[in-house]
C-alpha cells in the first residue's frame, strides 16, 4: 500500500482533548502554502471563534492538557488566541505540518 502524503496540497488538523492530554508541552507548527493558510477555531456547538484567511504561518503550543496558545502571522501582524481543548476545535487548511 503506497503511503500518500499529500492530497492537493491541503491538510485539515483537528485537535482534541485527548490527543493535548498525551504530552501537555508539545508544540505544533505549520508552513503555509504561497496563498496562505486558513485558521479555523469552532466552539463544540460550531459557533466561529476565529476564522482567518491569508496567514503565513501557525504554531499551536499546548500550554496544559486541556489549553492552547495558537499564534499566527497575518499581513505581518502576530496575533495570538488561547483556548480550551475541552470546548473548541482547532482546524488548520492549506499548510504542512513541520517536524519540529
Amino acid at each position: 500500500m503506497k503511503k500518500l502524503t499529500m492530497l492537493t496540497g491541503i491538510i485539515t488538523l483537528s485537535i482534541t482533548a485527548a490527543s493535548a492530554m498525551a504530552d501537555s508541552s508539545t508544540k505544533s507548527v505549520y508552513e503555509c502554502k504561497p496563498n496562505g493558510c486558513v485558521l479555523e477555531i469552532l466552539s463544540l456547538d460550531r459557533k466561529v471563534i476565529v476564522h482567518q484567511n491569508d496567514i503565513s504561518s501557525i504554531t499551536i503550543n499546548h500550554i496544559t492538557d486541556s489549553a492552547v496558545e495558537v499564534t499566527y502571522i497575518q499581513n505581518k501582524q502576530v496575533k495570538y488566541v488561547t483556548t480550551s481543548l475541552l470546548s473548541s476545535n482547532i482546524h488548520v487548511s492549506n499548510g504542512q505540518k513541520l517536524g519540529i
